[in-house]
């Protein structure tokens, strides 16, 4: 395909998603929200009798105890299958791949911070099965607290965030409950917890409402906010069914739980999420098994620049991939792009059009196989951008792939690829550029093989098999 228009390709990503303006705080805040947060409600949830005898002091405790372990232990499992066990204490609790435990202290220390565990029990309440709790905002802002720096101004800002924050633990057993933290009298985050599952929820209008007030504190920010709108929710959850060291299995999950909208105060940049799974890992270390899923809900982004409007348009993406250490291939079901095609466009032109139809596939541990469970059928567009910024309305590359269910494609010895059972395997690439309009097209039968022609890796020929 032609480089030009790849290059747009990537700028079009780049603008849309990866450089605003906007990214920046809200990620900022949900890294600190999420190591301390499904919303709260104004009745009590039903509860077991003896929760009402349990003391104060010791559902805070159980609170305490059985928030964060299921997260890294699940999380451990994962990465145990995924590296084959090559990591002695797992992927995501070594901190020399840079990836660390995501429930580490500091995380733990700002629960029990926030409980008022081992502080003052003066500013906590009690209704029966229901604890609020109004945090100690200098406890809270400290810098063991919350790794704040010595910027007095820094920390007067948190104090007086803090202030407008309480907190309320709901105990539905002497074991598990919910803790909510409410900011504004509006619900934040909230976690789920029992001795084997933690579920961490944010919610994003809560979420602006903080970055409006951060931003009203800070002397530096103009009083602007940059954002105009952002709403929505997403929850992470463990579910931890084995804690046996050696045996771990369980499942993480990240979800869009309510449809996520952002628009930049600016107007310029816009993005929208449905709800949907972003990704879920599931791991039985002892099986040596493990999945993950996707199914991403509709996304829609778009970013103007200089009056130029670059946009992304994607109906959904699924797809389970399944990995076995002892079997001898990965398997990818579902592996799809929603009810339409993707689109990246400029000024409304399209400069991506793809289309994939739902499939599942099987590739060889060595990768020198794969199999089709479901008929490939794979097409795109892609337009020239011109110098002046503006897509052509000649200039393009159109590539279409199909295959049936059953296909099985194999690497011969001397790189060609065969298409050993099933078939046919049906390549088409049209290229229109400035020196005229061209079309590699071959069909390849069960039996036949086919490689690239020297010195052009997007076109194909039939060849002898070796």
């Amino acid at each position: 395909m032609n480089s030009r228009a790849e290059k747009t390709v990537s700028k079009v990503v780049n603008k849309v998603v990866l450089q605003r303006d906007w990214v920046k705080p809200v990620s900022v805040v949900l890294g600190i929200a999420i190591l301390t947060s499904c919303g709260g409600s104004d009745d009590p949830p039903s509860v077991d009798p003896e929760v009402l005898n349990a003391s104060t002091q010791a559902l805070k405790d159980s609170a305490s105890a059985n928030i964060g372990g299921s997260l890294d232990t699940t999380l451990d499992g994962v990465a145990d299958v995924t590296s084959g066990g090559d990591s002695t204490d797992g992927s995501f609790a070594d901190d020399d791949n840079g990836i660390g435990q995501l429930w580490n202290d500091d995380a733990q220390n700002l629960i029990d911070t926030s409980l008022a565990l081992g502080g003052d029990e003066s500013n906590t309440t009690r209704d029966g099965t229901r604890i609020t709790i109004d945090p100690d905002d200098a406890a809270v802002c400290s810098e063991n607290a919350v790794d704040m720096s010595a910027d007095q101004i820094e920390f007067e800002r948190c104090k007086a965030l803090v202030a407008d924050m309480t907190v309320q633990l709901d105990a539905t057993t002497e074991t598990d409950g919910t803790l909510t933290y409410f900011f504004q009298s509006q619900p934040l985050a909230t976690i789920g917890y029992t001795p084997t599952s933690n579920s961490m929820e944010l919610n994003f209008g809560t979420l602006k409402s903080l970055i409006d007030a951060d931003n009203n504190l800070n002397p530096d920010a103009g009083n602007e906010s940059p954002l105009d709108t952002l709403s929505g929710a997403v929850r992470l959850s463990a579910n931890l069914t084995n804690a046996t060291e050696g045996a771990e299995a369980g499942t993480v999950a990240l979800e869009v739980t309510q449809p996520i909208a952002i628009a930049s105060a600016d107007a310029a940049t816009t993005m929208s999420l449905g709800i949907g799974k972003v990704i879920a890992f599931s791991a039985d270390v002892a099986s040596e098994t493990a999945s993950m899923e996707l199914a991403i809900g509709a996304l829609q982004a778009s970013t103007d620049e200089d009056g130029s409007v670059s946009s992304m348009d994607m109906k959904g993406l699924t797809a389970i991939i399944d990995l076995d250490a002892n079997s001898e291939q990965l398997v990818v079901r579902n592996l799809g792009i929603g009810q339409g095609p993707l689109k990246l466009a400029l000024d409304n032109k399209d400069v991506l059009n793809l289309g994939l139809d739902t499939f599942g596939f099987r590739v060889s541990e060595l990768g020198d196989e794969i199999t089709f469970d479901g008929a490939l059928n794979l097409r795109v567009l892609m337009n020239e951008v011109l110098e002046d910024n503006t897509v052509s309305d000649t200039l393009f590359s159109l590539l279409e792939i199909t295959a049936p269910a059953g296909t099985r494609i194999s690497e011969q010895f001397n790189g060609s690829l065969m298409v050993a059972s099933g078939g046919p395997l049906s390549y088409s690439l049209t290229t229109t550029d400035e020196d005229g309009s061209s079309t590699n097209q071959i069909v390849v039968d069960a039996g036949q093989c086919a490689d690239d022609v020297a010195d052009f890796d997007t076109e194909y020929q039939l060849v002898n098999c070796q």
